[in-house]
């Protein structure tokens, strides 16, 4: 039998751009997990290679982050800082939030 639907992820949205003082802002929005997370790493693993002064993750309008998320963040934050590049998480939602403090990376990404 073949279903009358099949459930396609909505993309991430993703924006980026640098500030004058040489700070690059990325601003993601939508659901980040493992059918959504391969352009949210792509565009961090280019920027890091851009060596900017800092990358400010904005997850204002992400509504969920399951492990891939996760993974991304940390894998970006140890990338950028071997090139001597800070990557901070900006406004999270509730439970985004709570996920990345419950993994222990409050501290890590600057919340």
């Amino acid at each position: 039998m073949i279903p009358d639907h099949f459930f396609v992820p909505e993309p991430l949205r993703i924006t980026s751009a640098t500030t004058s003082d040489g700070m690059v802002r990325v601003r993601v929005g939508g659901e980040i997990d493992m059918a959504t997370i391969a352009p949210l790493s792509e565009v961090l693993t280019v920027l890091i290679a851009t060596r900017p002064r800092a990358i400010e993750v904005d997850l204002a309008d992400v509504r969920f982050m399951d492990s891939s998320g996760v993974k991304a963040l940390v894998r970006a934050h140890r990338s950028a800082s071997a090139g001597g590049c800070r990557v901070r998480v900006t406004r999270p939602q509730s439970t985004v939030d709570r996920v990345l403090r419950i993994c222990g990376l409050a501290e890590t990404l600057g919340l």
